[in-house]
């Protein structure tokens, strides 16, 4: 203990144990939040810069040909069907923003545009779990696994990186949770507006 009573061995044992300290919560943060699964690595881009998405399933699920081109099948009619709805979202999108700046815009039309977009939308939703049941009943059930695995971590990693996104737009813009939460002044004077 007399190694203690000396003030240069504190001095340095306290510079020690800050040091180690910034450093396992700097590994801890970068685990955290830059964690990219290692054995499911992302898809490649094709030339034109999109995921190839169909080369990353066919292997990772060791697809046999059989199996690839009834993915292959399956892929093409839910990009034809959900293209459709796209389009049609679009026209409706259009329609609200031509409505909302109009002299006096009519309330009415855009809560009838709005819900005609979420039907657009749940029907989205659908064609896309039909599609992916589609593809689940192509798989043997260790395929089936295997596919809710990669699916399950893509969509959490999804998640986490527009959440992310979020948090950058909004940190770029001066915007932060304190200046939009129930007590900030923002909303206390939006509150008196109303």
């Amino acid at each position: 203990m007399k190694f203690l009573e000396n003030r240069r061995a504190r001095t340095y044992l306290f510079i020690f144990l800050a040091a180690a300290n910034i450093v396992t919560l700097s590994v801890l943060w970068h685990t955290l939040y830059n964690h990219q699964s290692p054995d499911i690595p992302p898809p490649q881009d094709h030339a034109d810069g999109h995921p190839d998405v169909m080369g990353y399933l066919c292997e990772r699920l060791e697809l046999d040909s059989t199996q690839a081109g009834e993915f292959e099948k399956l892929r093409r009619e839910h990009f034809i069907k959900v293209k459709q709805l796209n389009r049609q979202s679009g026209a409706l999108r259009r329609q609200v923003l031509e409505e909302i700046f109009k002299e006096r815009p009519d309330t009415v039309t855009v809560k009838d545009l709005t819900h005609q977009l979420g039907v657009l939308y749940g029907k989205k939703e659908q064609y896309t779990a039909e599609h992916f049941m589609g593809l689940v009943r192509t798989c043997n059930p260790q395929q089936a696994r295997m596919f809710k695995d990669i699916l399950q971590r893509t969509s959490r990693r999804f998640m986490q990186d527009s959440s992310r996104d979020r948090r950058k737009y909004n940190n770029r813009y001066g915007r932060h949770r304190s200046q939009t939460g129930k007590g900030s002044i923002m909303n206390s004077q939006r509150r008196k507006r109303q």
